[in-house]
């Protein structure tokens, strides 16, 4: 099961992405999830799944790994910038039944995250 999730500013909300339909983000109304006016001027993103691969047809200036992108693979993580200034972007990731794992905060002094062996929450992805 794939989600997206949308940054926008300093809130970010999560959708349910179906496969077989895809979605769309842009500020057109036509999109699956539209954007206020003037908050990615020329920018949108189709999230397409062929053959159980995503791909992402981009229009304008959206940036996929800190590179502009007019169609690109994406991979569960991936983010697909609309507009760096304003903080607007996309997730694609994938939720599987159960978590990988639960670390409980509750009374822990700190807690180490990173992508070391020695890390409480170790991170996987690049």
């Amino acid at each position: 099961m794939y989600e997206v999730r949308v940054y926008q500013g300093d809130s970010v909300r999560t959708m349910p992405l179906d496969a077989a339909e895809g979605m769309s983000f842009g500020e057109d109304k036509k999109c699956s999830c539209a954007f206020p006016k003037g908050s990615c001027p020329g920018a949108s993103v189709r999230l397409l799944c062929e053959n159980g691969v995503w791909k992402a047809e981009c229009a304008g200036p959206v940036l996929h790994n800190g590179k502009q992108a007019q169609t690109a693979m994406v991979q569960n993580g991936d983010m697909l910038i609309l507009n760096q200034d304003s903080h607007l972007a996309v997730q694609l990731v994938f939720r599987g039944e159960k978590p990988a794992a639960e670390i409980h905060v509750d009374g822990l002094e700190e807690l180490l995250i990173g992508r070391a062996d020695n890390c409480a929450l170790q991170l996987k992805h690049r």
